[in-house]
C-alpha cells in the first residue's frame, strides 16, 4: 500500500513543483491550464501510475530464456517488438546507479556488466538528472513508471511555454503542447535519455528567443537552467542537435534586431551555455575523458564518418511516407515490417496525429507571424534528414562532430515545427473563426492521405503487415481527420463556442493518439517486471567478488545490476576499446546486442573469474565445471578453476603493447603463473620478462563499488587485478600512500604492492570527475550565495 500511494504522490509533487517554478520564472500558468498539463501524461501512464504498476517494455524479457519458460512460453509475436534498450540497458543502468548511491559511493563504476564498466561516463546512465534522483525515492520497478510520466510532463511543459512565448493563447498552446508531447518521435523515445533530452528542446528555445529579442536576464536564466537539464539528461548527440538548432534560431531572431543589441544577446547566450556547462561539469568532463578510450568512438571516427548517410531519392521518398502513414513500417512496439532496417523508421516520425493536421496547415496560411515560413522550412529539413535525402544529408555529414552523429534523429525538428504550427493555427482560427477554409483543408488532407494509402497499400502488404492491423490503423488515421474537418465546418462563430470547438479538437487529438499509441509500453504487474529467478538462489553468498555469465542467449547480458550479478557480458555505446580486443579470446560474439559466450571451459573465462554460469540443462559440464542446481530445462554451473579478482603471478613480461599480446594470450593454457604488463612509463631497466613473487597471498573483497585488497608478500610484487582498465583507477595504502597502476593482460590492471602485510583500497576516481565535481560544486555554491544576497537585498528594500 505505501508504494501504491508513493508513486502518484511523487508524480503529483514533482508536477506541482515544476508548474510552480514555470509559473514563477518562465511564464504565468493559469490553474486550469496547469491541471491539464499535469494530467496529460496520464493518457499513457495513468493506469500504471494510479494502480502502482510498471509502465515499461519489460515483457520483452519473455523473448529470452529462462524468462520465456517462466512466463509460460508466450507467443513472441504478442510481446513488445522494440524498446529493447530500455529493458536491457537503460533500466539496468538505473539499477546500477541506485546500487552505487546505496553503497555510499559516487555512481562512477558499474561492476555488473562487461566485467566492470564506467557507469557515469556511459552518459546515458544520467545519474545527476533531477528526475532520476527523485526516482530513487521509489522502488526500482515503479521508478520506471514515474520516469515515463515525467518525460511526458517535461515535453508538455516545454511545448506549452514555447507556444506562449510566441504569443499564443493558453488553449492554443495546449493544443501545440499536446501535438509535441504525443508526436511520433517523442512518444517513441519516452524514458530513453534521448527522449528526456529532446523533450526539453522547446524550453531551450524560449531562453534563446527571449535573449535574442530582449537581451533579458530572464532569458539567460531560462537558457542556463534548461540547457543544464539537457546536458544532465544523458544523450550527448541530442545535446549537439539542440545546441545547433538553438544557435540557428538565435541568429535568425537577432537578424531582425538592431545591430547594437547583438553583443549583449551574444554574451548572454554564450554565458548561459557556459554556466550550464559549469553546473554540469561533474557529468560532462568524465564523458569527454572517456570517449577516446572507447571502441565505438574510434569506429565512428574511422568508419561511420566516412560513410555516406544519404540514400537515393526514390528510397528517401519511400522512407518519408512514414510522416503521412505512420504505420508504413509497423508501429515498432505492436507490429513490425519484415525488413529489419526499415523497422526502426517507425520510430523516426514527425507524425502529430491527423486530427491536428488542419490546424497546422491553417496556421501556415493564416497566422501573421513571419516566422511560420521558417517553421515550414524546419519541417522540410527535419523530414529530409529523417529520410536520408541526398544533398542535405551529405552536407551535414561533412561538418565536424555531425559527421559521427545519426542524422535520421533530426526528424524531431520537423515534429517541433509541426506542433508549433498547430498552436499558431489554433490562435489564428480563434481570430478568424471561418468555416470554409478549415473544412476545405480537411477535405484536401483526407483525399491526399487516402491517395497515399492506396498507392502504398501493396507495399505495406508485401512488408508482412497483417490485414487486421492495417485496417485498424487506417481507421485511426482517416476517421479523426474527417471528424476534425466536420467540427470546423459546423462549429459556431461565437468566441465562446469557437473555444468549445478547439477543446473538442484537442479531445479528438488525444483520443486519436491514445488509440494509435496507447500500448507504446505495456502496463505490467510488479511481479512480472524482472521476475525472481529461483535458480539464482543456489549462488552462494560470498564476501569475495566472483563473476557470472549466461551461455548463448540464456539470461541476456546487462541484467546483472538488477539481479546483483557481476556479469562479463553486456552492451553499451561506449565500450572500453581494450576490452573489446579481448573478445577474440572468449570467444565472444557480438553484433548490436550483448556479447555472447557460447562455450565454457576457456582459460580466459577463468582469468575473468567466471565462477557461475546459467545454461540449458543439456549444455553439459566442461572440465572444471559442475552442475550445482537444475530447474526444469535450465541449470546453474560452478567453475572450480575460476581465478580470484586479484592474484600474484610468478612471472611477468613488461612493456608489451596490447596488440602484441593477443597472440600470446590466445596460445596460453592458463593465466595463473604469468601476466603481461604494458605501459610506456615503466623504467627502462624493468622492461622484459622477470620473476615477480614466489611467496605471497592476495585476498580481494568488494568495498562498495570499489575493491579492498589484503596482501601478504615476501617481496615487492605486481598484483594483477582483473578490473577493466579505464583511466581513473586509484590504489592507496591505508596510510594514504598512492601505489603505481599499469595495464595488465590487455584490458586489466596491475598494482605495484610493497612487501609485508598491506591493506589496499582501490577506487575508480578519474581526474576529470574530481575536477568536474569541484567546478560544479563551486558554481552551485556561487549561485546559491547570489540568490541569498539578492533575497536579503529585497527584504532590506521592503
Amino acid at each position: 500500500m505505501p508504494d501504491l500511494v508513493a508513486l502518484p504522490l511523487l508524480y503529483l509533487a514533482t508536477a506541482a513543483a515544476a508548474l510552480v517554478a514555470t509559473d514563477r520564472w518562465v511564464r504565468p500558468i493559469a490553474r486550469r491550464d496547469a491541471l491539464v498539463l499535469a494530467l496529460l501524461p496520464l493518457c499513457f501512464t495513468g493506469e500504471a501510475l494510479l494502480q502502482g504498476e510498471v509502465y515499461a517494455p519489460i515483457d520483452m524479457l519473455a523473448r529470452f530464456d529462462p524468462f520465456h519458460s517462466m512466463a509460460g512460453e508466450p507467443d513472441r509475436d504478442t510481446l513488445t517488438k522494440s524498446a529493447g534498450d530500455i529493458t536491457f540497458q537503460i533500466a539496468p543502468w538505473h539499477a546500477a546507479v541506485r546500487s552505487a548511491w546505496a553503497s555510499g559511493d559516487w555512481p562512477l563504476w558499474n561492476p555488473y556488466m562487461l566485467a566492470g564498466d564506467s557507469l557515469q561516463q556511459s552518459a546515458q546512465s544520467a545519474p545527476y538528472f533531477p528526475p532520476n534522483l527523485l526516482a530513487l525515492l521509489l522502488p526500482f520497478d515503479l521508478s520506471l513508471t514515474y520516469l515515463a510520466a515525467i518525460n511526458l510532463l517535461l515535453a508538455a511543459l516545454a511545448g506549452f511555454c514555447w507556444a506562449r512565448e510566441l504569443g499564443c493563447a493558453p488553449l492554443s498552446s495546449l493544443l501545440g503542447a499536446t501535438a509535441w508531447t504525443f508526436g511520433g518521435f517523442t512518444i517513441s523515445w519516452v524514458v530513453w535519455p534521448m527522449g528526456m533530452t529532446i523533450a526539453l528542446f522547446p524550453l531551450v528555445l524560449v531562453g534563446v528567443r527571449r535573449i535574442a529579442r530582449d537581451g533579458s536576464w530572464s532569458g539567460f536564466g531560462i537558457l542556463a537552467t534548461s540547457f543544464s537539464l539537457v546536458l544532465l539528461a544523458g544523450h550527448p548527440e541530442s545535446v549537439l542537435h539542440i545546441a545547433a538548432a538553438g544557435a540557428v534560431l538565435g541568429v535568425l531572431e537577432m537578424a531582425w534586431r538592431p545591430a547594437r543589441t547583438w553583443p549583449r544577446a551574444l554574451a548572454l547566450s554564450v554565458g548561459g551555455g557556459l554556466l550550464a556547462g559549469a553546473v554540469s561539469a561533474i557529468f560532462l568532463l568524465p564523458i569527454i575523458e572517456a570517449l577516446p578510450q572507447t571502441a565505438n568512438y574510434h569506429q565512428r571516427k574511422e568508419n561511420f564518418a566516412a560513410r555516406d548517410h544519404s540514400v537515393p531519392w526514390p528510397q528517401a521518398v519511400e522512407r518519408a511516407t512514414v510522416q503521412v502513414v505512420p504505420f508504413a513500417y509497423g508501429t515498432g512496439w505492436r507490429e513490425a515490417a519484415d525488413d529489419r532496417p526499415r523497422f526502426f523508421l517507425a520510430e523516426q516520425s514527425a507524425y502529430i496525429g491527423s486530427a491536428f493536421w488542419i490546424l497546422a496547415i491553417y496556421g501556415l496560411i493564416r497566422h501573421p507571424w513571419r516566422g511560420r515560413w521558417g517553421l515550414a522550412a524546419a519541417v522540410a529539413i527535419g523530414v529530409a534528414l529523417g529520410a536520408g535525402a541526398p544533398g542535405i544529408t551529405h552536407l551535414l555529414s561533412s561538418l565536424p562532430l555531425f559527421d559521427i552523429s545519426i542524422h535520421r534523429r533530426w526528424v524531431f525538428l520537423a515534429l517541433w515545427a509541426m506542433s508549433t504550427l498547430v498552436a499558431l493555427g489554433a490562435d489564428a482560427w480563434l481570430q478568424h473563426r471561418d468555416r470554409r477554409l478549415p473544412a476545405a483543408l480537411g477535405g484536401a488532407l483526407l483525399l491526399t492521405a487516402s491517395i497515399v494509402l492506396i498507392l502504398v497499400w501493396p507495399t505495406l502488404v508485401d512488408r508482412g503487415l497483417s490485414a487486421a492491423y492495417l485496417a485498424r490503423e487506417t481507421i485511426w488515421l482517416l476517421a479523426p481527420l474527417a471528424l476534425a474537418g466536420l467540427l470546423f465546418l459546423v462549429g459556431p462563430r461565437g468566441r465562446r463556442t469557437a473555444t468549445a470547438t478547439l477543446v473538442a479538437v484537442l479531445a479528438l487529438g488525444l483520443v486519436q493518439r491514445a488509440g494509435e499509441a496507447h500500448d507504446r509500453f505495456p502496463t505490467l504487474e510488479r511481479d512480472d517486471a524482472y521476475p525472481h529467478v529461483p535458480l539464482l538462489d543456489a549462488i552462494e553468498d560470498s564476501d569475495t567478488p566472483w563473476r557470472f555469465t549466461g551461455v548463448g542467449h540464456v539470461f541476456p547480458g546487462n541484467l546483472g545490476s538488477i539481479y546483483g550479478l557481476e556479469d562479463i557480458r553486456g552492451y553499451q555505446p561506449m565500450m572500453l576499446r581494450n576490452l573489446r580486443r579481448t573478445f577474440h579470446l572468449w570467444p565472444s560474439q557480438r553484433s548490436v546486442f550483448f556479447n555472447r559466450v557460447h562455450r565454457l571451459g576457456l582459460p580466459f573465462l577463468d582469468l575473468l573469474g567466471v565462477r557461475w554460469a546459467f545454461a540449458r540443462a543439456d549444455h553439459g559440464s566442461p572440465p572444471g565445471w559442475s552442475q550445482v542446481a537444475v530447474d526444469g530445462n535450465f541449470a546453474l554451473l560452478e567453475n572450480s578453476q575460476a581465478m580470484p579478482r586479484a592474484f600474484v603471478p610468478r612471472r611477468v613480461e613488461i612493456d608489451l603493447r596490447p596488440r602484441q599480446l593477443l597472440g600470446r594470450m590466445k596460445r596460453a593454457r592458463g593465466f595463473h603463473h604469468v601476466a603481461w604488463l604494458h605501459t610506456g612509463a615503466v623504467p627502462r631497466g624493468e622492461v622484459g620478462a622477470q620473476e615477480n613473487a614466489t611467496e605471497g597471498t592476495v585476498t580481494a573483497r568488494r568495498d562498495g563499488h570499489g575493491l579492498r585488497l589484503e596482501t601478504s608478500l615476501a617481496d615487492d610484487a605486481w598484483v594483477v587485478v582483473t578490473e577493466p582498465s579505464w583511466d581513473g583507477w586509484r590504489a592507496r595504502l591505508d596510510d594514504g600512500s598512492p601505489l603505481e597502476i599499469i595495464g595488465a593482460n590487455i584490458a586489466f590492471l596491475a598494482v605495484r604492492v610493497p612487501a609485508g602485510e598491506q591493506t589496499i583500497t582501490m577506487r575508480y576516481r578519474p581526474d576529470s570527475f574530481l575536477v568536474g565535481r569541484s567546478i560544479s560544486f563551486a558554481t552551485l555554491g556561487a549561485l546559491i550565495l547570489a540568490a541569498l544576497v539578492r533575497f536579503g537585498l529585497r527584504r532590506r528594500r521592503a
